[in-house]
């Protein structure tokens, strides 16, 4: 069979952020990635399409698709970006009915039938690696057998039958590399300091995430439990990607990337010893880091360094469960910048309880650590499956939900909650008055603009 996975376009839906959002390295869709390996390897003919990477709105998107004719179309998608594969599905399905339509990823997996249109012909709800296999076999040899297969959902005489959640994969040693070869390489590349833009590939070392951050639901979707890569492995695909793809930059993308100290031990000295010369970046809580374990992923090439500070509040930080105090975070950056690893951060607006002057808490927060060169300042979306969404609709602690339309949950367009009577609008327009203001140093404007380029700076600002 003729196998076509695709990613919908991301950038476009950031609002007056779209082209600072452009300006950023396209990602490489990974979960894809592996299906696409899997598939190859039962004999299909495979290919990846990113619009994002591809520039390609829903239509050209949609046309994309039908000129390559495939006999299967997987989509993934989040939230965010639902509604614009719904869109690209029901293109492809008016032009071309026999097509069979999959989808898969984390907002389909947790809404469940709720999400299941009739665009779709199959959802996968968990990890599609461990199934995958035999729904194709299933696809092509006996459809009826689909109903059989846990974490599969379809229909049969008009009636949608749900298997539930895939079990996770417990050995992910076993998974095959990500089909490298598929993606447009040429379009992801990433700034390096020191280095210029390089080209990049994305992966993880481990699944699953013990924390209870009302914000995200990572702890649902991949268990609590941490499941690990062997570090041999991890460091295998990089020699892998850096001898034939010639990649010289790794972004990890595990929830908390320090979790287990003696796996990223081991890795940072394998890639010492191997001297595998490839720098990396990943995210991490500022209380799981410490001078020498950071000294040793600097020797391994480690070179930036993501920490949620989320709040400059901590009585906010107590309502979002984010147990890491703001010494802690003082602290991890003042060790990253001795050490010379750029560091980064995450933060967001509208929280739980949040007033205004607990907004202005957080930019005086990140404005006073002169590590941080550039920092996002999101809104906070109470996406399915979260706490937060849970606060959201009964309406605690100061939020209301406007609206269950998924495709206004946008973290740089509003968002979707009041706030204790803040509304999105006014959340909008405080956004960008704490983004600016948050940047008013020499070091953040000099690092912004180095980050992003001056023009689409202007264009959010003044777009």
């Amino acid at each position: 069979m003729r196998i076509l996975f695709v990613q919908p376009a991301w950038s476009d839906i950031h609002g007056p952020f779209t082209g600072m959002a452009r300006s950023q390295a396209s990602v490489p869709p990974l979960g894809v990635g592996y299906l696409a390996a899997l598939a190859r390897q039962q004999g299909h003919e495979v290919s990846i399409l990113d619009a994002e990477a591809e520039c390609l709105d829903d239509d050209h998107a949609a046309q994309a698709i039908l000129k390559r004719s495939p006999d299967i179309v997987g989509f993934t998608a989040t939230t965010p970006l639902y509604h614009k594969a719904v869109n690209i599905a029901q293109t492809v399905k008016s032009a071309a009915p026999d097509i069979l339509t999959m989808i898969g990823g984390p907002h389909i997996t947790i809404l469940g039938e709720k999400a299941f249109f009739p665009c779709f012909d199959i959802a996968v709800r968990g990890e599609a690696e461990t199934i995958f296999p035999e729904l194709l076999d299933a696809v092509e040899k006996n459809p009826e057998r689909l109903s059989t297969i846990s974490g599969v959902m379809s229909r049969k005489n008009g009636e949608t039958i749900d298997t539930g959640w895939v079990p996770p994969i417990q050995d992910l040693d076993c998974l095959p590399f990500p089909a490298w070869d598929l993606y447009n390489r040429d379009a992801y590349t990433i700034h390096v300091k020191g280095k210029g833009f390089v080209p990049y590939a994305t992966m993880n070392l481990t699944r699953g995430c013990p924390f209870k951050c009302a914000f995200c639901s990572a702890a649902l979707l991949e268990g609590k439990k941490l499941r690990c890569r062997s570090a041999q492995n991890a460091v295998d695909e990089i020699i892998f990607l850096r001898d034939h793809f010639d990649i010289r930059h790794i972004c990890f993308n595990d929830s908390t990337l320090t979790l287990k100290e003696s796996l990223i031990e081991e890795f940072s000295n394998r890639m010492i010893d191997l001297q595998v010369g490839v720098t990396w970046e990943g995210w991490t809580r500022a209380n799981l880091v410490d001078e020498d374990l950071l000294a040793l992923m600097k020797r391994a090439g480690f070179v930036r360094i993501s920490f949620g500070i989320e709040s400059g509040s901590p009585h906010v930080l107590k309502l979002i469960h984010k147990e890491v105090s703001h010494e802690d975070m003082r602290r991890a950056y003042r060790i990253a910048g001795k050490l010379d690893i750029e560091a980064t951060c995450s933060a967001m607006m509208g929280h739980p309880g949040e007033t205004e002057a607990d907004v202005w808490e957080t930019v005086r927060l990140i404005r006073s650590i002169p590590e941080i060169e550039y920092s996002p300042l999101s809104i906070a979306v109470p996406y399915p499956g979260t706490e937060l969404y849970e606060m959201a609709k009964n309406e605690q602690h100061g939020l209301k939900l406007v609206t269950e339309d998924y495709s206004k949950y946008l973290r740089y367009a509003g968002g979707v909650m009041e706030v204790n009577e803040m509304t999105p609008e006014y959340l909008t327009k405080l956004q960008k008055r704490a983004l600016i203001w948050m940047h008013l140093t020499p070091g953040k404007i000099i690092g912004t603009i180095r980050r992003f380029g001056l023009k689409p700076i202007l264009q959010s600002i003044f777009g």
